[in-house]
């Protein structure tokens, strides 16, 4: 009874936290309603596309040509999307589009809660998922856990209302494909593509949702030999769909080189560690891994031995940011230890560190939520342009691997708490 209470609350805190986020979405909106649009370029070629469109009629070269008869992007469900809001409202009443896009996030985050605790069975997992995706979250939790960027760039502008658009529908179809209901999946994957290219996702992101159940070898086996006629529909569906955006508009567009892709998905997979090696020095990052490599290897010694190591350890990484840095030992040591400079950086990253290595313990959900995050996020390499919102879904799946370690780290940290009281108590 303890326990479904405290998650009872734990679960409307969490529910309270989504909706502030979104409300503080809205209120930019709510005080500027209407906004100029003429410096905005992606507004603009939107806008430019929707004003040669008369009537439905003209609705059809969304499917047969480009995004919006402008910009080279097959999204003839989006279109109509924004069709639909352009006729309801002027293009500069963006309140009540921003309020569309609010609504159909809470939608996702809502719908990616329920497939979680579909998929494992842990609702602890499915909240605490909910709360590092789409949680509002005040300092200095949010120094601590960083921001949530996918949903925070997400709703900074109701055009991005393409991604959780695509997003449902892929939800949708893993709900309908874990439920074994395989044509409306197909169905709902078929729709996702047409809202965005990254719906094409949807097909591996099955395959691993299947790969990942118990007996995943078996149940693979006898789908293909029992269910060959929904088998085949994907296959077809997936080719069909493939062949009408190549002709359409090829492989998409993209703007300028990509050169720096390597670096932006280092960033997202890295967490604090990737991004300190990617925008900031090293330092930090190498002596919090140092720190961790010398507190796991010397963690059956005695106190004396490991009080060593991380001295050891301690000052290895100070030498090796002096190199880095071309400056002096003393220097490196005051920036590497105060607080309001690198100190805080360093423990942040000691520890993820510390989280990922507890992870182990829940290793195949951990692996799980990394795995269809890394699946998802491949349209999103290809192009120089892509901003943080178009790892929508994929972010999702990022923090449900997250959330994992997190409990799991947790689960470790109980244990002897829970150990030393009963032994107290006895």
């Amino acid at each position: 009874m303890r326990q479904k209470a405290l998650f009872a609350c734990v679960a409307i805190i969490v529910a309270t936290s989504v909706l502030v986020m979104a409300y503080l979405a809205l209120v930019p909106y709510i005080d500027h309603p209407t906004r100029d649009l003429s410096k905005d370029i992606d507004w603009s070629y939107l806008n430019r596309g929707l004003d040669q469109i008369h009537g439905f009629r003209d609705t059809g070269r969304w499917w047969t040509g480009t995004w919006c008869g402008v910009v080279p992007f097959w999204r003839p469900l989006t279109s109509y999307v924004f069709w639909v809001e352009r006729l309801l409202w002027p293009k500069e009443f963006l309140l009540p589009r921003q309020i569309i896009l609010v609504v159909l996030h809470l939608v996702f985050v809502a719908m990616a809660g329920y497939l979680t605790w579909r998929l494992t069975g842990r609702r602890w997992l499915a909240v605490l998922s909910i709360w590092l995706f789409a949680g509002f979250r005040p300092f200095p939790i949010t120094s601590f856990f960083g921001y949530n960027f996918a949903v925070y760039d997400l709703l900074l502008d109701p055009k991005n209302i393409t991604d959780p658009l695509n997003g449902i529908a892929i939800i949708a179809s893993l709900i309908f494909l874990v439920n074994g209901r395989w044509l409306a999946a197909l169905a709902l994957a078929m729709v996702s593509v047409g809202f965005k290219e990254t719906g094409f996702m949807t097909w591996p992101m099955a395959l691993l949702i299947m790969a990942w159940k118990p007996g995943a070898k078996r149940h693979i086996l006898n789908a293909l030999k029992r269910r060959w006629l929904p088998v085949s529909a994907w296959t077809a569906g997936f080719l069909g769909l493939a062949v009408v955006h190549c002709l359409a508009v090829g492989f998409g567009y993209r703007m300028g080189t990509n050169a720096a892709w390597l670096g932006r998905a280092e960033l997202y997979f890295g967490g604090p560690i990737g991004r300190l090696f990617v925008l900031d020095d090293p330092g930090a990052a190498i002596v919090s891994l140092l720190l961790f490599l010398a507190i796991i290897g010397s963690r059956k010694l005695s106190l004396l031995p490991r009080f060593i190591g991380i001295m050891a350890a301690l000052t290895v990484g100070v030498l090796v940011d002096t190199r880095l840095q071309h400056t002096s030992w003393d220097a490196s040591m005051v920036r590497l230890l105060t607080y309001r400079l690198d100190l805080k950086v360093t423990l942040l990253c000691l520890f993820w560190l510390l989280v990922a290595w507890e992870g182990r313990y829940d290793w195949r959900t951990v692996g799980f939520g990394l795995g269809i995050s890394l699946v998802s996020s491949v349209p999103t390499w290809f192009a120089a342009q892509t901003q943080e919102h178009t790892r929508y879904v994929s972010a999702f799946f990022m923090e449900m691997a997250v959330a994992a370690a997190i409990l799991s780290a947790a689960k470790q940290v109980w244990k002897p708490i829970h150990g030393f009281k009963a032994k107290n108590q006895s």
